[in-house]
């Protein structure tokens, strides 16, 4: 078996665009999954932009995963 090794900025994950970018996507996805979880009689009570919003951060975020991965950060130099 073929011994796994870090990169050597793994240390420097919490800077990374694609960690926060992946960890925004989640979190509307998160609360649009628990909205969908909710009675009629509170879902009446969030706004349609907020779902909209949620809706665009779960999917927008999650597409600009890659690209970030792809990108150079000067700030994730060891």
């Amino acid at each position: 078996m073929k011994k796994l090794e870090l990169k050597p900025d793994a240390h420097f994950w919490y800077k990374k665009w694609s960690t926060w970018l992946a960890l925004a996507s989640a979190m509307a996805t998160a609360g649009l999954g628990a909205y969908t979880l909710m009675p009629a009689r509170v879902q009446g009570l969030l706004p349609d932009w907020a779902l909209l919003t949620l809706g665009g951060v779960a999917v927008g975020a999650a597409m600009l995963v890659p690209l970030a991965t792809s990108l150079t950060q000067r700030s994730l130099k060891p």
